[in-house]
């Protein structure tokens, strides 16, 4: 198998995970915001298990390490931006409500 399908795969596999997980944080949250919190707080945490995975994953086709690492900082980064995105999404659940 080539390098450029292997990192599709990856990649692939990678972003139907976070577009799962975003999904049911945001829908079980359901615009609370004590639920939206736990949600952003899970999301941050499910980041060692988000990181062990895509390693293991990608360790698999490079075994040299270093494409791996930088790999798996990439798609981390995202996890943690989108966590810190929903914890920040709370707050304006809270303004919306204090609205009215």
């Amino acid at each position: 198998m080539s390098y450029g399908i292997q990192l599709l795969i990856i990649l692939l596999f990678s972003l139907v995970m976070f577009g799962v997980l975003n999904f049911l944080a945001i829908s079980l949250s359901q615009n609370n915001f004590k639920r939206r919190i736990v949600a952003g707080f899970l999301f941050l945490l499910l980041t060692p298990i988000i990181f062990l995975t895509t390693t293991a994953l990608t360790s698999i086709f490079d075994k040299g390490g270093l494409g791996v690492a930088n790999l798996v900082f990439v798609i981390l980064n995202v996890y943690i931006v989108n966590g810190i995105v929903i914890l920040l999404s709370a707050s304006f659940i809270l303004k919306k409500h204090n609205i009215r």
